[in-house]
This record gives structure tokens, C-alpha cells and sequence, in this order.
């Protein structure tokens, strides 16, 4: 029994999560659970994975500016 769908790698988690979706499509709850924890590990390395391509945003150097009121 595997202790956490993070020491998974992709190819075997999406494997994984596809056979226990099949599982819970018959009517299983207990198989319904594990596909929802086994996508959502699969949800949570895409984003990831996205956050990690993105370049980090240029902090703004002076202070002041459009929340000042317009006189």
C-alpha cells in the first residue's frame, strides 16, 4: 500500500487515478475517494509545474500611485 500519491511518479499516478475512476464508476465510494485524492495530487503538480515556467513579477521600486486620490 502506498503511503502518500506524492512519492508517485506522473506516468504510475495517472494510471493510478484512471483504474481507481473506472473502480468508482461502478458504484464504489471507497474508489470514488481514492480517485479524487489521486487527481487532486495530479491538479496540484500541474499547477506547480505551471507556477515554475512563470517568471516572477518586477516588485515595484517607488511607493505611491494609484491608490493616491486624484486631486
Amino acid at each position: 500500500m502506498m503511503d502518500s500519491p506524492r512519492a508517485l511518479d506522473d506516468t504510475e499516478l495517472q494510471t493510478l487515478a484512471q483504474t481507481w475512476r473506472r473502480e468508482a464508476l461502478t458504484g464504489s465510494w471507497q474508489a470514488g475517494r481514492m480517485a479524487r485524492a489521486l487527481e487532486a495530487e495530479q491538479r496540484r503538480r500541474v499547477v506547480e509545474s505551471a507556477w515554475q515556467q512563470l517568471d516572477p513579477a518586477p516588485l515595484p521600486t517607488e511607493h505611491g500611485g494609484w491608490w493616491r486620490l486624484q486631486r
